[in-house]
């Protein structure tokens, strides 16, 4: 949802209640965090690619399976064989850029690229990365040609 006048998103004026997924008018992403006993909402090093000044919708929390309560950004989230298949929802990804952009972004940090691994069975992909500590899936290398789809 966009709600904020041009410019005056900060992510440090936010409630609680619409901190988690929100990108400030600098384009850097909101985070709830536990300050002494009371949640506060502060401004994140991640950065938005695509949105500035924007709280997340309801409809979309519930399409991609995160909680709008969520403190702080783990992608710890991505092992969780129940998020994940939410995540990778066509209305989550088609709909809800801002949110999957996010756990694109921390997937690169974990060293795979989260729309491949959208393309595969989670359930397959969620014991691989347990195991395996090593990339599981990189970004496509422009210069190649895309691999044909499976059968």
């Amino acid at each position: 949802l966009f709600l904020h006048n041009a410019g005056d998103l900060e992510c440090e004026d936010l409630p609680a209640e619409d901190c988690a997924f929100a990108v400030s008018s600098s384009g850097a992403r909101c985070m709830l965090q536990n300050a002494t006993n009371e949640l506060k909402c502060e401004t994140s090093m991640v950065m938005s690619d695509k949105r500035v000044e924007w709280i997340e919708s309801s409809e979309c929390m519930q399409s991609c399976g995160v909680d709008r309560m969520t403190v702080g950004m783990f992608p710890d989230a991505l092992l969780d064989k129940s998020f994940l298949p939410k995540l990778c929802s066509p209305s989550c990804q088609i709909s809800c850029h801002n949110v999957f952009d996010l756990y694109v972004s921390l997937a690169v940090g974990e060293g795979f690229y989260l729309p491949s691994l959208c393309q595969t069975q989670p359930v397959r992909v969620h014991r691989k990365m347990k195991v395996d500590s090593t990339p599981l899936i990189k970004p496509p290398d422009e210069s190649l040609p895309a691999p044909a789809p499976a059968p």
